[in-house]
This record gives structure tokens, sequence and C-alpha cells, in this order.
């Protein structure tokens, strides 16, 4: 008999992890609250029932004598799989404890202070005269950039501060100060309580026309910084890592190089949306989303540390933005999954779907992403510029939602 994985949540992006455990001989069950969603479509078995009714799921996940159970690609799934897990004797891959340091920011912030890993700076409302604007003002406890604002005053702040903290489900707050530095991003993976760097690379980002944020409109990597500085950051959050009973699983972290270091802001537990998974892979054959499938059934893992390529591996990931508006047709896919290099073609979103003005500053503006492999930074530049001229995704009365405000050429020269 077919092991089975139950995912917890039929987001689009769940999508991912249902492809790739077919692909591995899983049948795939779903269970999220809601009735129809493209993701339970797909599956072998659907369930409609809340995430955090964990009676009814243990009782599914014993009477269909499901294998394991794996969460999707947002915090809130974490304390529910963990729970589920618990419940019903499945490999959960992280402690209650580790996923709720994982969702707050502040704690996680304060645990890197203790092991040297250097983080963005805090400020405290208490201490308003010590600010030195601008800052970042977010809820300590949302992702996707919901609630998050740059102040230059004590005005912004106090607006900022109050829309974070009504975002907050617990109310609370952070401010740090907002960097003009290069924005990175670093993907590890923990096995036995061993944790391997697997990529890092430069996020590039821009503030679209009319908008208040920087967005992201793709990543590069591996990143253009100096080993020596990576090593240094890697060399105290590893420590970090094994102390602190991170045994199994992939986290990211989002972070600045500043005066030749690498400082956290962010941290995730957890598979990323942006999936960069399967830039890894295409590079370097390890797959930390096939890892965490197969963790999840109690199907053996190997990890060749030499096959690993987090310095020279090279893959991109192109990120387009939408303007608002519902979602009728994307086009030039085929073509574009044709294309040399090209790992994976991403929607983020199903045909119908609505992007609302609310979506605008937040990834929920995100439309596709195309995961690219190449042989150089100046290569990965010329494809993702290409992939943006042909891509395209149209509203129901036909009209282009792609945001077209964006050079790539114009990379070539800040790679130098």
């Amino acid at each position: 008999m077919n092991k089975k994985l139950l995912i917890l949540g039929g987001s689009y992006n769940s999508l991912q992890i249902l492809n790739t455990a077919r692909k591995l001989g899983l049948e795939v069950g779903v269970a999220d609250y809601y009735e129809s969603s493209e993701c339970k479509r797909w599956a072998d078995r659907a369930y409609n029932v809340d995430i955090f009714d964990l009676d009814r799921l243990a009782e599914i996940v014993d009477t269909e004598q499901y294998s394991g159970v794996i969460a999707g690609y947002s915090d809130a799934l974490l304390l529910p799989y963990y729970e589920l897990c618990a419940k019903t004797g499945k490999a959960c891959y992280g402690s209650r404890e580790l996923f709720e340091v994982s969702k707050d920011k502040q704690r996680i912030k304060n645990l890197c202070k203790r092991y040297g890993v250097p983080v963005m700076k805090d400020y405290f409302l208490e201490h308003i005269n010590e600010i030195k604007y601008p800052v970042v003002v977010k809820p300590v406890d949302s992702g996707g950039g919901k609630g998050v604002s740059i102040c230059y005053n004590d005005k912004q702040l106090a607006t900022a501060y109050s829309k974070a903290k009504d975002i907050s489900a617990t109310g609370r707050v952070i401010i740090e100060a907002y960097s003009r530095g290069k924005e990175i991003t670093l993907f590890y993976y923990l096995h036995d309580g061993e944790a391997q760097l697997t990529a890092y690379g430069d996020r590039i980002t821009s503030v679209p026309a009319g908008q208040k944020l920087p967005m992201p409109r793709g990543y590069l990597f591996p990143a253009a910084v100096e080993r020596r500085v990576v090593d240094s950051f890697h060399n105290r959050f590893k420590l970090l890592l094994v102390n602190e009973g991170f045994r199994e699983g992939m986290i990211y972290v989002q972070a600045f190089v500043e005066n030749g270091k690498i400082s956290l802001c962010e941290l995730g537990y957890r598979l990323t949306p942006s999936f960069e998974t399967f830039g890894i892979a295409a590079v370097s054959g390890f797959d930390p989303l096939v890892c965490m499938i197969n963790y999840a059934v109690g199907n053996p893992i190997e990890i060749e540390v030499n096959q690993l390529r987090p310095y020279c591996g090279c893959f991109a990931n192109l990120t387009l933005l939408l303007r608002p508006g519902e979602i009728a047709s994307y086009e030039a896919l085929d073509n574009i999954e044709q294309l040399e290099g090209v790992v994976k073609v991403l929607p983020a979103w199903e045909r119908g779907h609505l992007v609302r003005e609310s979506d605008v500053d937040t990834l929920a503006q995100v439309g596709l992403r195309v995961i690219i492999s190449g042989t150089s930074s100046d290569d990965l530049i010329d494809k993702m510029q290409r992939i943006s001229e042909l891509a395209s995704i149209r509203d129901v009365y036909g009209k282009e939602m792609i945001l077209r405000d964006f050079d790539y050429n114009q990379l070539h020269k800040l790679d130098k």
C-alpha cells in the first residue's frame, strides 16, 4: 500500500507540495475549511475541516491511515500542524517552542543577540527621543508585508504603530532601523541536528510607482557578497540553531548587509512561498521540499554535503507584481517553460482571483514567479529581462495586470 500524506492548508501554493508528493509515489489528502480550491481538486482526498479542529483531523489521520502530515507555506499552520502530529504520533520537524519563537520577530532577534548574531537595531516607543529615522514598523507576528510601514518622523510613527498593533494577533509591534543596504536571503536545511547552508541570494527590490514600500522584483543566487562575510554570519547562526534544538526542516533568513556584516531582520521555520527550493534542487540535486515530505512520511533522508553549492550554484527567482484587478488569464506560460534555463513557472493565484487595493505593498501583489538556472549573474539577468517581457497576465477586461516599471537590464551594473 502506498504511503499517504495529509497537507494542512489547500492554498494555491500547496499545489507544489501535492505535485512533488505525487512524484514520490504518495497518495495525497488536503484539509482546510475552504469548500473548493485548485489544490483540493487535484488531491486524492479532500476534507472540509477547520485546521484548528484537531479532534476531527486526528480522526481523519487515524481512520484514513495517513503516514504523515505536512503544513503549507504559512506561519498560521505551524501550531495546528504541531498539535496534530503530537495527537496522532506523526513526525513533526519542530517543537511548539521553536515554532512560537520563529513566528515572533522580537523573540528571534533577542535569541540572536544571545549568540552574537547581528540583527537590525531595535527602537522602543517609550524611548522615542532615541529613535533615528527612517525606521520600519511592523507587527511582531505577521508576514507577507502586512502592517509594515516606513516612517520618517514622529507623526508617521504614531500612525504606523497603531496600524501594526491592530494587525498583530498579540497587539505587539517592532520598530527597527530602516536599512538602505543590500538585502539578502539565506536558506538552511537541518537534519539530525546538523545545519547546512543551502543557498544565499540578493533580494532585488524597488518601490513601484505610486506605492510606498520596496517590493521584490527577483532574487539572484549566489549573492554578490564576500564569502568571509557570509561565513562570519553562518558560523554564529549555525551555533544558535544547533544549541537551541533546531534539528529538522527548512529555515530561511531575511537580512541586510551593512558595514561588512550580515544583520538579520526576520526568520521563517517553514517552506517559503517564493519557492527557492526548486532553484536549490536544480543547481545542486538537493531538494529541501522532497526532504520535508520524506521526513513527514517516515522515508529516509540522505544529504550529501558535497553536493550542496551555496557559494557557486547560479539561479534566479523572477518575481512579477500585479496591479489590482481580477485575474482572467495567464498568457505565454507555455512558451516561457520552453526557454533554456527555465526550471519552474509558478503562477501565484488561480484564475478568478481578485487582487485588491489592500494587497498593494504586500506580497499578495505578487502574480508570477519563474525559477531560472544559468551560468552567471549576467546570464540570469538577461533571462529575467526576456521572461518579464514575454509574460502576460490579463484581467477580465483584457488589460495587462503585470507592472511594467522595472528594467532588469539595470542589474548588470548593480551586480558588479
